[in-house]
């Protein structure tokens, strides 16, 4: 199956150092027009991790996400293509 754009986010929180890891993954594997990344804001409120604009973080720009638990709360959408 070949990766098709918008169908895969990392959605992850920044350690102090930048999110190098998944960057650096998804260029060695050729992946960055495919597979999306969202970096959360690296401060916790009692909400949970929050999806905002700022310095080496943003906003959820493909499932408009204001909240790293509302991924988890989503149900799974299959994909039946091939």
């Amino acid at each position: 199956m070949l990766a098709r754009p918008g169908v895969i986010t990392f959605m992850f929180r920044s350690p102090a150092h930048g999110p190098a890891a998944p960057s650096s993954s998804r260029h060695l594997l050729g992946l960055e027009e495919a597979v999306g990344m969202t970096v959360v804001d690296p401060v916790r409120d009692e909400r949970g991790w929050a999806f905002r604009d700022g310095p080496g973080f943003s906003h959820d720009p493909v499932n408009g996400f204001s909240f790293l638990a509302e991924a988890y709360a989503r149900p799974i959408q299959r994909s039946t293509a091939a």
